[in-house]
C-alpha cells in the first residue's frame, strides 16, 4: 500500500515522520480541502474552501445551499485523483450546520491499488458499487446524485475485462427512470453473484442474497 505523510503532522513514539496510507489517508486530505482557508497556503492560494471562515456567517437555507456546491467543487477539484464525489448534504439547524460529504475511491485509488497488489491481483477481484444512482440531467445541488442506476467496476485477474457487460438503455427521455434518471437494467446482486460464486466459491448464493435469482449471467469471471 503506497503512504504518504500523516495529518496532521506529527512525529511518532520512535522519532519518524508519521506515515499513513488507505483510508486515513484519504481522510486527512478531506480535512485539508474542507478547513483551509482559500489565501492561507502562499504557495497555492486557491486551495480549500475554508469552512472554518462560515463561523460568523448568518445561518440559512441560503449558506447551506452555497456550501454545498462549494465544498463539492472543492473536494473535486483538488482530491479527484482520489476520491469521487457521490454528493454533498449541508442541513441549516439553528446556529449550527451539519455537513456529510459521501466519496469513494475513484480512478487513481484504483491504480494504485492495482499497482501495490502486483502479482497477487491475479487472486484478487475487486468491485465497486455506490448506493447512490445517477440523473440524467444536473439536479437542483449541481450534480447528478440521488437518482435510480449507476454504473459499476470490477478488476483483478479473473476478470474478463476491457468491455462493457449489460445493456445500454441511452438517455433518450422516454428511456429515463420517471423521466429523470438513469434506468436500471443490472442488478448489483447479478456482479456480486458472480464473484462471490465464482471467486469464492460459496455456491449457495441463497445464504448472501436471500430470496435473490438472477435471470441472466453476465461473464465477467473466467
Amino acid at each position: 500500500m503506497s503512504t504518504s505523510f500523516g495529518f496532521p503532522f506529527r512525529v511518532d513514539g520512535a522519532g519518524r515522520i508519521h506515515a499513513t496510507g488507505g483510508d486515513e489517508a484519504i481522510r486527512g486530505k478531506i480535512i485539508q480541502v474542507l478547513f483551509t482557508a482559500r489565501g492561507e497556503r502562499v504557495h497555492l492560494p486557491e486551495f480549500g474552501c475554508g469552512l472554518f471562515n462560515l463561523v460568523f456567517e448568518p445561518n440559512d437555507d441560503i449558506l447551506a445551499a452555497a456550501t454545498e456546491f462549494t465544498i463539492g467543487q472543492a473536494l473535486t477539484r483538488w482530491l479527484r485523483d482520489d476520491v469521487v464525489v457521490d454528493g454533498v448534504s449541508v442541513e441549516s439547524v439553528d446556529e449550527k450546520i451539519f455537513v456529510e460529504a459521501l466519496a469513494t475511491g475513484g480512478e487513481g485509488t484504483l491504480r494504485r491499488r492495482y499497482r501495490d497488489l502486483g502479482d497477487r491481483m491475479d487472486d484478487v477481484v475487486l468491485l465497486t458499487l455506490s448506493e447512490f444512482g445517477r440523473t440524467a440531467r444536473e439536479n437542483g445541488n449541481r450534480g447528478t446524485d440521488h437518482g435510480h442506476a449507476n454504473v459499476m467496476f470490477a478488476m483483478g485477474g479473473k476478470v474478463r475485462g476491457g468491455k462493457v457487460y449489460g445493456r445500454w438503455p441511452g438517455l433518450a427521455p422516454e428511456a429515463l427512470y420517471e423521466g429523470r434518471d438513469l434506468t436500471l437494467t443490472t442488478d448489483f446482486r447479478t456482479v456480486c453473484g458472480e464473484a462471490i460464486g465464482r471467486h469464492l466459491g460459496q455456491k449457495e448464493l441463497n445464504n448472501v442474497f436471500p430470496g435473490f435469482r438472477s435471470q441472466v449471467e453476465l461473464g465477467i469471471l473466467i
